[in-house]
């Protein structure tokens, strides 16, 4: 199925310059167990974030919307 992602950060810190708000939208194609393994990811690992962005270093607030696109 047709994905997209909606993901907002607030009050970032990337290569030591601070930014107010980063929105980042995308799509993919993705099944459900894919989907849900994201949303795992994003709910339990601590510092997801600045754990997978290159320089980033902080993040105040984060949301990552999934829809299903038809």
């Amino acid at each position: 199925m047709q994905v997209k992602f909606k993901l907002i950060m607030d009050g970032l810190l990337v290569m030591g310059n601070w930014l107010d708000r980063v929105i980042i939208e995308w799509e993919e194609e993705a099944d459900e167990v894919r989907v849900q393994e994201i949303a795992n990811e994003w709910l339990t690992t601590r510092n997801y974030l600045t754990q997978r962005m290159l320089g980033l270093h902080s993040v105040a607030e984060a949301s990552l919307t999934i829809e299903p696109q038809e």
